[in-house]
């Protein structure tokens, strides 16, 4: 089995979003990679990779389902992917299945066409119509034509839907996706601080100090007046007090 493409090193305390998009879009490069595998269904090997790579990219993206679902206005649209890579692993795995499943055939039908004839006289003639347990062979040689047909059909579908969704756009619109996501959360994370920071601010903000109103100089010697205290000494220290009280305005 081919290695997995390692992921770029990501910081430890970067968003979930930006882990996702990472990751995702790595594995998204590693299946992409294997497109020219579709153009000959012989390349048994190349197409089991293939199908590990999907199988890769699927599990990498349901890892973060819920968190698009949940924390994102992308939800709908990153499952529409899944289902889309969903399709493309099941018929990798059906046609994985075919390669697999046939050799084991031909081997048993194999041994099936050698049993009797190790047990024979080897100096006796071949002759008889039992020697060989044809109607085993029959069923098995019925499995391996039924399995290939069924993969040849699968490759088609497998050709037809790959081109299908690569006319649609669906895998750059999985990394418009990706880094949509990314931003969004950027912009929410940067309002947010911003907001908690004016509100820190105010909250931290001492109050302002009372401001002192000096009484008008008119009021002080109407008072003064309707007093009955109004003799010279007294309207010299009101005069003295008006004055200060206008430099204290000016």
């Amino acid at each position: 089995m081919a290695k997995a493409k390692p992921v770029p090193y990501i910081d430890p305390e970067a968003s979930t979003f930006v882990h996702a998009a990472v990751a995702i879009a790595t594995r998204l490069d590693e299946l992409i990679a294997f497109e020219p595998v579709l153009a000959d269904a012989s390349l048994v090997v190349e197409l089991h990779e293939m199908r590990i790579a999907a199988k890769r990219l699927r599990y990498t993206m349901d890892l973060f389902l819920t968190a698009y679902k949940e924390y994102s206005r992308y939800g709908k649209e990153y499952a529409g992917v899944v289902t889309e890579i969903k399709l493309l692993q099941e018929h990798l795995g059906e046609i994985h299945d075919a390669d697999v499943l046939t050799p084991r055939l031909t081997t048993q039908l194999r041994e099936i066409v050698s049993a009797k004839q190790g047990k024979r006289d080897k100096k006796a003639p071949e002759v008889g119509v039992h020697l060989v347990d044809l109607d085993a062979c029959q069923g098995l040689l019925t499995m391996c034509i039924e399995a290939r047909s069924k993969r040849d059909e699968r490759f088609e579908r497998l050709k037809s839907d790959w081109k299908r969704i690569c006319d649609s756009g669906l895998f750059d619109g999985l990394r418009r996706l990706l880094r949509n996501a990314v931003t969004d959360e950027t912009l929410t994370r940067a309002l947010h601080e911003s907001s908690a920071s004016v509100a820190a601010e105010e909250t931290t903000m001492e109050p302002l100090p009372t401001p002192i109103i000096a009484p008008a100089p008119e009021a002080i010697l109407e008072t003064t007046a309707s007093n009955g205290d109004g003799n010279d000494e007294n309207k010299t220290k009101y005069r003295k007090v008006r004055r200060r009280a206008q430099a204290a305005a000016e």
